[in-house]
């Protein structure tokens, strides 16, 4: 017998495996916020956010930070 597979969805509805860095939620490609977390080139750090935690500078501090500094070099 095969075990069961335990399916998780998105809160629109699409299956996937991946979850909020933030909250823990569920999240579809559609959905998520990628941010790279890394100051380190080598060692890339990929996280994930659902559209709430991308928002709040407590959960995703990377967010603010990386598109201050680019906005700063075109200003």
């Amino acid at each position: 017998m095969e075990t069961a597979r335990n399916i998780i969805q998105c809160s629109c509805g699409t299956t996937s495996d991946v979850v909020c860095e933030g909250c823990g939620k569920t999240v579809c490609s559609g959905c998520f916020t990628r941010q790279i977390c890394t100051f380190d080139a080598k060692n890339l750090v990929v996280k994930h956010y659902c559209p709430d935690c991308a928002h709040d500078i407590r959960k995703n501090v990377w967010g603010e930070l990386y598109w201050k500094n680019l906005s700063a070099l075109y200003v």
